[in-house]
């Protein structure tokens, strides 16, 4: 799980080569990303997309849990 703390406002810079080695990473808004839930889940789906990866998410309240993958070759 990731401990990485982030800025409490501003331009956050999200630890990307960290959130994208393929494990389980579990975030908290307020203390990891300061936007909407939904919001952050949206600049996972960009960044898997820019980066040719897939990217599952689970929000439970203020917490999402994240991993990114392979996207799968068709």
């Amino acid at each position: 799980m990731s401990n990485a703390q982030l800025p409490p406002h501003g331009n956050t810079v999200y630890p990307w080569p960290l959130w994208v080695s393929g494990s389980v990473h579990r975030v908290k808004q307020g203390k990891h990303f300061n936007v909407t839930t939904k919001s952050f889940c949206s600049s996972l789906r960009c960044h898997a997309r820019r980066k040719g990866l897939s990217v599952e998410t689970r929000v439970k309240g203020g917490t999402v849990t994240f991993r990114f993958f392979p996207r799968d070759s068709e």
